[in-house]
């Protein structure tokens, strides 16, 4: 019974193994499916599929599946899956997908995503990546945590995005854009923005460019020269102005500020203590200016501000404490003494506005000068009383210039 059972199962197993290899036979050309490796030394059409590895050494069109490593030395025209890496020598016109590592040495026309790592030469699709993707030209769209082009033409989104060389087209997104290719024609919007010559936007927290042809905004703009407009509490611009200023004033004795920017258009941020024997105020804001040349060469310049600032006095428990506000607009004269000295003098209007129950205690004014309006309004229900004044005054002190 044992003899005729095993001379059955190896009448069986012999047939089996006949009928696949003639199988096989013919569809040689199609399909290779192996459990260890497929590879192929000429051209190849098909499906492929190998736990350890797929490879063609020339041009292959259709698709390779492997839990290991697909490859194809020249030329691809189909689709890869890979839980290892995609590697292909030539140009790939298609689809790669690998967990670990997708790499097109000539160029990818059509999309690669791996969980860990994206390169090709020329990119004309979509990488996107759960670690990095590189590319030496960039056409389309890079997604990734770090992403990397020679040359875009395009977008990138990550957390770190670069661009080296040439000039450069599109988008970067990203906590971290850096680019150090010669011209960047497009938008950069992050936490930090670093570029050479930048011609479009610049948004984040800090933006950074040796030439700014466009927009900037951010709270430190930081550049060499600027065609265009920064929009930052602070810009530190080397062809635009710096200055720090101590001035008196009819309603502050003792003033200070800083202005950043370009001359048509400057941040400024400003304070100011008014102090008595008996009584103590101040004040903390901000405004916008622009200024101008009058005379001379630049040596005597016009300038008009606008700036608001939030004020506490002895009769507030702290600046929280019912609101107080003076707003101002300024025209000044200012008169250069030397390369970073000069003298500001001029006109202000003030506004200032308070409401609170404690108003309508004894307190100096803001100033000396009778106001051209003056309204008051006392609330029956509660001790609230809200007081407007606006009156005519003075501004007068030194700057000194940083560049």
């Amino acid at each position: 019974m044992k003899k005729f059972t095993l001379i059955t199962l190896t009448t069986l197993l012999i047939n089996i193994c006949s009928t696949a290899t003639f199988a096989q036979s013919q569809v040689d050309s199609l399909n290779h499916i192996p459990l260890v490796k497929n590879e192929i030394a000429d051209d190849y059409f098909g499906v492929q599929f190998a736990l350890a590895s797929n490879h063609v050494s020339k041009t292959m069109r259709g698709i390779q599946w492997s839990f290991g490593t697909n490859k194809a030395d020249e030329g691809f025209n189909g689709w890869q899956f890979a839980l290892g890496g995609n590697i292909n020598g030539g140009d790939t016109k298609g689809f790669q997908l690998g967990l670990g590592y997708n790499r097109a040495d000539d160029s990818i026309i059509g999309s690669q995503f791996g969980a860990g790592f994206n390169s090709t030469s020329h990119l004309k699709g979509l990488q996107a990546a759960v670690g990095a993707n590189i590319a030496d030209k960039a056409h389309g769209v890079q997604v990734g945590l770090y992403n990397q082009a020679e040359e875009l033409s395009g977008v990138q989104i990550g957390v770190v995005n670069t661009v080296l060389k040439e000039r450069s087209h599109g988008l970067q997104a990203a906590a971290v854009n850096v680019s150090t290719s010669e011209v960047l024609d497009g938008i950069q919007l992050g936490v930090v923005n670093t570029a050479k010559d930048v011609e479009g936007l610049q948004a984040g927290f800090l933006n950074k460019s040796d030439k700014m042809d466009g927009l900037s905004i951010g709270f430190i703009n930081v550049a060499d020269s600027l065609d265009g407009l920064s929009i930052a509490p602070f810009s530190f611009i080397k062809d635009g102005i710096a200055d720090f200023e101590l001035s008196y004033s009819d309603n502050f004795q003792y003033n200070f500020s800083f202005r950043s920017g370009k001359e048509y258009f400057y941040f400024i941020w400003t304070g100011g203590v008014q102090n008595t024997d008996d009584f103590n105020r101040y004040g903390l804001g901000g405004g916008i200016g622009t200024q101008w040349n009058m005379a001379h060469k630049g040596l005597v310049k016009g300038s008009f501000e606008l700036t608001h600032m939030f004020v506490k006095d002895d009769r507030q428990i702290d600046w929280g404490d019912g609101q107080n506000y003076l707003s101002q607009g300024r025209l000044n004269i200012i008169v250069n003494l030397a390369k970073p000295i000069s003298l500001v003098a001029g006109p202000t209007l003030n506004y200032s506005y308070q409401s609170g129950n404690w108003v309508d205690k004894d307190a100096p004014s803001f100033t000396k000068i009778d106001p051209m309006y003056e309204y008051r309004q006392e609330y029956e229900l509660s001790d609230k009383v809200t007081e407007h004044k606006l009156w005519l005054g003075f501004h007068a002190g030194i700057r000194i210039h940083l560049y």
